[in-house]
């Protein structure tokens, strides 16, 4: 008799990870990524300063191997796409988000068919694009698996040519009666912040001039949170030595 043969199912899952200060708007464009990434699984909300320690168990117990991070630092949203256990890790400040709702397109999709992914000439050339493209290949792929359709209807593009030439413009498009296309959103610019080699740590393979400014607008907040507690810590100090003192009078 002859084997039977197996399909063969990917395992390709990404983890959707929340911090705990998105506001309304990012919470709506995080649904819409959710929405176009049938291969989803979307955790708790977690602060970021525990993002290190929380993703590798996180990744494990949800059998993930890919994780997508939605972080906002003064109100701009931080999309941080890494691969697990390994990595890299690449940061990226999301611009121009225009959500599925306020596009109000015509066109639709089904949530579990599969998409192409079509890239411009620059990920092919550019050394820091090459590293992108394999991790937005890994994350945006929708391959086959129990969760899919076996049929694609969508295209994701990634260009990078515009108004800023380090950031990556996305599109979805439905393919309509295999001949046209039709415009679907969500809308969003991409622009690379860093490149860490490991897991969020590691040697930094590329760091752009907006992470500094995040960062040290961030290591601000920290100082005034600091000095605040500092102040209070002082004055309840102050307050036990005069409870103290009339005491001993």
């Amino acid at each position: 008799m002859a084997e039977k043969q197996h399909k063969v199912f990917y395992r390709n899952h990404i983890l959707i990870v929340p911090t705990r200060n998105l506001d309304l708007q990012h919470r709506h464009f995080m649904l819409d990524i959710m929405s176009i990434l049938p291969h989803s699984k979307k955790t708790n909300k977690i602060k970021y300063e525990q993002l290190r320690q929380v993703i590798p168990s996180l990744c494990e117990n949800h059998k993930c191997n890919s994780f997508i991070v939605f972080h906002t630092i003064s109100n701009q949203l931080i999309l941080v796409f890494g691969s697990y256990p390994s990595g890299p890790t690449v940061q990226f400040s999301v611009l121009n988000i225009t959500t599925i709702k306020d596009l109000q397109l015509a066109g639709n999709f089904s949530k579990k068919g599969r998409v192409l992914l079509q890239f411009d000439q620059r990920f092919e050339t550019i050394v820091k694009y090459k590293l992108i493209k394999e991790i937005i290949t890994l994350l945006f792929n929708v391959a086959q698996a129990r969760f899919t359709d076996n049929f694609i209807d969508r295209i994701f593009t990634f260009t990078t040519e515009g108004e800023a030439q380090n950031r990556i413009w996305f599109r979805q498009y439905e393919i309509y009666q295999q001949k046209e296309l039709r415009e679907i959103g969500p809308r969003f610019a991409l622009e690379l912040i860093s490149i860490d080699e490991g897991l969020s740590s590691g040697n930094i393979l590329y760091q752009g001039s907006q992470i500094n400014a995040s960062q040290t607008q961030f290591k601000q907040k920290i100082r005034k949170s600091e000095k605040k507690f500092e102040k209070i810590l002082n004055e309840i100090n102050l307050k036990e030595e005069e409870i103290e003192v009339e005491e001993n009078d």
